[in-house]
């Protein structure tokens, strides 16, 4: 490998561990009301669905907004992160559960990302985050971190976004935002 992309790959690697060592932590289950009733009732350790309620448990699986700041002056991403995280790591199940695929899991997973963003920062700002998901999320699973890193600069730089948002929350219903906390 050339010494100049030999320093590239090592910068990009330095920045993920970097970025993935930010910690959140749920202290006490955070509910969501939804704009729609899920297909099916779904439990875990780490999530409840049930009819138009979503309950987020207290865990420690969130790492922030990947790739990005989890806070910009005032506007915080971390919400939004916690509630994607936790969606994420159970896609299979969910999915399974709901009669769903994976990829319409992770597109709902995105729309709430984008819902929640939106009550923490201005829904400009929030979509650019919830391009970089959309664009991104379902390649860092599936092929890695460096491509979808890739993926993700070119969307900053241009992309229209990959698809348009499905509002998730329901509107009627008032946002009570989670009690967490950073944990290093």
């Amino acid at each position: 490998m050339h010494p100049v992309s030999a320093l590239i790959v090592q910068g990009v690697r330095r920045a993920i561990k970097a970025d993935r060592s930010n910690r959140y932590r749920l202290k006490r289950p955070w509910s969501l009301y939804l704009l729609e009733p899920v297909p099916a009732p779904y439990r875990s350790w780490r999530l409840e669905f049930a009819g138009k309620k979503l309950i987020i448990m207290p865990h420690d699986d969130c790492d922030g907004a990947t790739l990005a700041p989890d806070r910009i002056g005032s506007w915080s991403f971390v919400e939004a992160a916690i509630a994607h995280d936790s969606i994420y790591g159970e896609m299979e199940a969910i999915a399974s559960a709901w009669g769903w695929t994976v990829d319409q899991v992770r597109a709902w997973a995105d729309g709430l990302f984008l819902d929640v963003a939106c009550e923490h920062a201005p829904s400009r700002i929030a979509r650019w985050y919830w391009r970089g998901i959309r664009a991104a999320g379902g390649v860092w699973h599936r092929l890695g971190r460096i491509v979808a890193g890739l993926l993700l600069v070119t969307c900053i730089a241009g992309c229209s976004g990959c698809s348009t948002p499905v509002p998730v929350l329901d509107p009627n219903v008032p946002y009570e935002p989670p009690d967490y906390e950073r944990i290093d």
